[in-house]
């Protein structure tokens, strides 16, 4: 606590607490704040990973596939080189041995044994023939059909109108013979003189390609196909209608190819990419094509963009939990921080408007807290309290007790202990007045650092007015006693008055009526019955002044003492009231017994079995009266209704009682009320035979 706010302190060395004014800090959302921010950075770190092994893994794929590309140029320009060897050499021979220009019959059999002899061992031509002028086959190797007309055939038609220098590559037909795919490769055939006489053709089958690029290709997703340079296909036997549709209607690219060859070109087939790879085929006016799927090539990084993000997604939800559980406890935590200040500022506002001192050392004495009412008590600031010993303000004559105490108290283990008020606990204010206190101490131990704090409350001033209500009360009860005293005197003085002068003279006047009616009766019998009315009223009069004499002071109890008087008060209650009344007196009567103690035991008898007779509605009383060391014992026991024992000391209760009480004071003895609801009531008193009435009784 602040002290130079509301003056009060603690040393935060002491309480090891967090000062209010500092700035409060939400752990809990900083904490899933910092998950969020890291769940993203791993996040975006394992995707631009993955993306960056993605793009090198694509960049694998289509340098793999540029050199596939290279390949499969390679060997496709080897083939048809090879096929356009075979057409060069069976051209040349034809030329050589001038077996064309014969007509004779025999050149049938030359030309047919030069196509066989060139096709001998070249497994990539499936038939060789010459076509005429006329557009007929006219001469074919292995005794293939001859006469079938293909003049119409793009790869005569090029070569009869010179479109073409060299070998010419047709398009992909359906062989008339047996009607397998096949591709024919066509050469010129001139005279000397350049005239056209007809065309050498060489059949490649188009499963040849199969087995050619078989070697070639990389997975079962690779697609290969062959080309003409505007976008004819040739042989597409790995690759899907839809694709080769797609590459076939794309005149863009095949213009791209023939500006900037080779191509690595990204195709979508459907919803699954392909990449495609293109190149010139040397030599050739060909386009050979290589595609993968890009899921299938990427297969592997698939599997590792799949356990990389299972086990970024693994450490997010773990870090998820754990940032979770952590945020529970710091909200937990929070909330306990929370009800701490909310307490503290409870604690700190009602030290500060306690009226007591509240005063609060540590394990060296020296002070940690000092409220307003310290400061009121021992006159000096809080400012100037925190730090400094406690023995400055105790007197010095108990400095070396009080430490002792403290000593004791912390080793004793207690929590709490209070001091009553009493004269020898003493403070000293800084001006050196000493003050009386009343004082509590307890100890709570912080951090393992013990802190005892004290409550002090001035109670110079009330000591004072205790004293004085002591005087005051004793003078009141002296001045009661005196008054019992004179009201006794009192009685007794009008009881013999009455029975000594009033009982005397009315008896004398009965005697002087009864001398008058002896002479009325010879004279006046007439009015001898009036003077025997008025000498029955002269008898009721004796008796009232009999009864009154008794009731204000008993003779008996000055003549015979009190076990008689109390005999004849329960003979005379019990006649008067119909109870049963058990008397058990003591036979011994002592004789030491004081006027004083006489009186009050007979006044409380009687106004005992008064209470009894009135409210009571008692069937059954039973009295007492011991003597037992010099002390008198009286009992009275009813069985009545009872009554509450809380109205007992109240004014408004019963004033019966209340005389009881203040009769039983004076003699210096005690007086005990036992009742209970249904079963009666019971009053009993002990009193010594003699003591003087002024003497105070300690409660």
């Amino acid at each position: 606590m602040d002290a130079t706010s509301n003056r009060v302190s603690t040393d935060p060395r002491a309480d090891g607490l967090r000062p209010p004014g500092r700035l409060h800090v939400r752990p809990a959302r900083a904490v899933l704040c910092f998950w969020l921010i890291v769940s993203c950075v791993l996040a975006l770190t394992a995707a631009l990973t993955l993306w960056n092994a993605r793009s090198r893994q694509v960049d694998s794929i289509e340098r793999n596939l540029s050199a596939l590309s290279l390949i499969l140029s390679e060997q496709t320009a080897r083939a048809f080189q090879s096929v356009d060897l075979i057409l060069q050499g069976t051209v040349e021979r034809l030329h050589q041995e001038e077996v064309w220009t014969r007509r004779d019959g025999s050149h049938v059999g030359a030309i047919n044994a030069i196509l066989n002899a060139r096709m001998h061992g070249a497994k990539q031509v499936r038939s060789l023939f010459i076509v005429g002028e006329d557009g007929r086959v006219a001469y074919s190797a292995l005794g293939s059909p001859v006469g079938i007309f293909v003049g119409d055939r793009d790869y005569v038609v090029a070569q009869r109108n010179g479109t073409v220098d060299g070998a010419f590559i047709g398009l992909r037909v359906r062989n008339r013979v047996d009607g397998a795919w096949s591709i024919f490769v066509s050469r010129r055939l001139e005279g000397e003189d350049g005239r056209y006489l007809g065309v050498v053709v060489a059949s490649v089958p188009v499963n040849y390609f199969d087995e050619l690029y078989r070697s070639i290709t990389p997975d079962d997703s690779a697609s290969i196909a062959l080309f003409k340079r505007d976008g004819v296909p040739l042989y597409t036997e790995y690759m899907s209608s839809e694709l080769l549709e797609e590459l076939t209607g794309d005149r863009e690219m095949w213009r791209a190819t023939e500006r900037d060859p080779p191509q690595i070109l990204h195709r979508t087939h459907g919803s699954e990419p392909r990449i495609v790879a293109l190149r010139d085929v040397d030599g050739f006016p060909l386009m050979a094509t290589i595609s993968v799927s890009v899921s299938t090539s990427l297969s592997a990084w698939n599997d590792q963009a799949m356990f990389t993000a299972g086990w970024v997604v693994g450490v997010i939800v773990l870090l998820g939990l754990g940032a979770f559980a952590l945020a529970r406890e710091l909200r937990r935590e929070e909330g306990l921080e929370q009800s701490l200040r909310e307490s503290q500022a409870r604690l700190q506002g009602t030290i500060s408007s306690a009226m007591d001192a509240i005063v609060t050392i540590d394990e060296n004495q020296r002070i940690v807290l000092f409220n307003p009412a310290a400061e009121k008590l021992f006159g000096c600031s809080a400012a100037d309290a925190l730090g400094t010993p406690l023995e400055r303000f105790i007197p010095e004559r108990y400095r070396f007790g009080h430490r002792s105490h403290i000593d004791k108290f912390s080793e004793s283990g207690q929590t709490a202990r209070i001091k009553r008020a009493r004269a020898d606990i003493v403070a000293r204010r800084v001006t050196g007045e000493e003050v009386i206190v009343d004082a509590s101490i307890s100890q709570l131990n912080v951090a393992g650092k013990k802190l005892f704090t004290a409550i002090l409350r001035d109670i110079t001033m009330r000591l004072e007015h205790e004293a004085e209500l002591r005087r005051l009360n004793r003078q009141l009860r002296e001045f009661s006693a005196s008054l019992q005293s004179v009201r006794e005197e009192e009685r007794t003085r009008i009881a013999r008055e009455l029975h000594d002068d009033l009982g005397q003279q009315l008896s004398g006047l009965k005697l002087g009526l009864s001398s008058i009616r002896a002479r009325l009766r010879k004279d006046c019998p007439d009015l001898e019955e009036r003077v025997v009315t008025v000498q029955g009223q002269i008898d009721m009069a004796i008796s009232s002044v009999r009864r009154l004499g008794t009731e204000l002071r008993p003779l008996m109890l000055d003549d015979l003492g009190l076990f008689p008087a109390v005999g004849w008060l329960i003979d005379d209650v019990a006649q008067k009231s119909g109870l049963l009344i058990d008397a058990d007196l003591d036979d011994e009567v002592p004789l030491e017994i004081s006027d004083e103690a006489s009186s009050a035991l007979f006044r409380i008898l009687q106004e005992s079995l008064t209470n009894v007779v009135r409210h009571a509605e008692a069937r059954h009383v039973r009295v007492a009266l011991k003597v037992d060391c010099e002390r008198l014992q009286l009992r009275v026991a009813d069985d009545g209704k009872g009554i509450r024992l809380e109205e007992h000391g109240r004014p408004h209760g019963s004033f019966g009682l209340i005389g009881i009480r203040e009769r039983v004071w004076m003699l210096g003895g005690e007086v005990y009320i036992t009742s209970e609801i249904g079963r009666g009531t019971t009053v009993e008193v002990v009193v010594p035979m003699s003591r003087p009435v002024t003497e105070e009784v300690q409660a």
